[in-house]
């Protein structure tokens, strides 16, 4: 008959186990919480007509470009990072974390080629600063969008 030893795990490794597995769970809970078909809608001003794609959305977003295909100058509106629909759009869209799309915008307003993107606290405050400024380009969760608003493209989430 063979006796196995059981090794003893280090404490600093079974810490980082257990937060690995409750990072795991957590993240698989907050998924579960999600809506199984969310869409964030990109809108503009009623007024512009300009068709958008995703591509331009994401140069837009990016500080890639400030201006529509058209020519038209652009000012992206945003939520603040906490925002589920903020972080949605960043990883879907931009494949980027909230704070990786910060610091690149930061980067590009330090050497004066970009100006700030405008940050409102919440989707009805974007809705309304949309609606209110013809070269806008802002984004909601879709079930949200009504007022003086043009939905320029709709994102798909999960």
């Amino acid at each position: 008959m063979r006796v196995i030893m059981r090794q003893r795990i280090p404490a600093i490794t079974a810490v980082k186990i257990r937060r690995a597995f409750f990072v795991w769970l957590l993240s698989g809970l907050t998924v579960l919480a999600l809506p199984a078909q969310a869409e964030v809608a990109i809108i503009v001003h009623a007024s512009n007509k300009e068709e958008i794609d995703f591509d331009t959305v994401m140069r837009i977003y990016l500080g890639q470009d400030v201006k529509l295909p058209g020519g038209t100058d652009i000012q992206p509106m945003a939520l603040p990072d906490g925002s589920r629909t903020h972080g949605e759009l960043n990883l879907a869209l931009l494949k980027a974390a909230p704070a990786s799309l910060k610091a690149a915008w930061a980067r590009q307003q330090f050497t004066g080629t970009l100006k700030p993107m405008t940050i409102c606290d919440n989707e009805d405050a974007i809705l309304k600063a949309v609606a209110t400024t013809p070269n806008a380009i802002g984004y909601v969760d879709a079930t949200r969008v009504r007022g003086n608003v043009r939905v320029a493209l709709k994102v798909e989430m999960r």
